[in-house]
């Protein structure tokens, strides 16, 4: 990490995602989730309540897992990420995930979210890294 500085305020590398209901459908297959609010639409309707179905939290923290992978590539390795999903989202919202850096130095520490388009954070967390020699 010697010709790298990670300052507290640096943004990480965002992006952005728009979820689809095959996406969700094949997220849930590939993790034996079978909870229908994810992949039947009817269900989550009619006996859920929902709109529509949901974006699965694990999903959301895959995301941010790819984030937080892509900042430290250069230079180090990721050594925690902890996340909560607060707030429901539907698929077809189009998304951002990011980050800032709240800590830095050889054990940097970032907040990280999953942001729908009014700037409410779904899902947010904090990622701490560790930079290697």
């Amino acid at each position: 990490m010697s010709d790298v500085t990670v300052a507290a305020g640096d943004p990480l590398p965002s992006y952005e995602v728009t979820p689809d209901t095959v996406q969700l459908f094949c997220y849930s297959a590939i993790t034996w989730n079978p909870h229908r609010i994810h992949y039947d639409a009817p269900y989550a309707r009619d006996v859920e309540g929902y709109s529509d179905v949901l974006v699965q939290g694990p999903l959301m923290g895959s995301w941010l897992m790819r984030l937080c992978a892509d900042w430290v590539a250069p230079w180090g390795r990721v050594d925690t990420m902890t996340y909560r999903t607060t707030t429901s989202v539907m698929p077809g919202t189009p998304l951002v995930v990011g980050g800032v850096v709240v800590t830095g130095g050889a054990t940097p520490e970032a907040e990280i979210w999953v942001e729908l388009p009014d700037g409410t954070k779904a899902t947010h967390g904090r990622v701490t890294a560790v930079a290697e020699q």
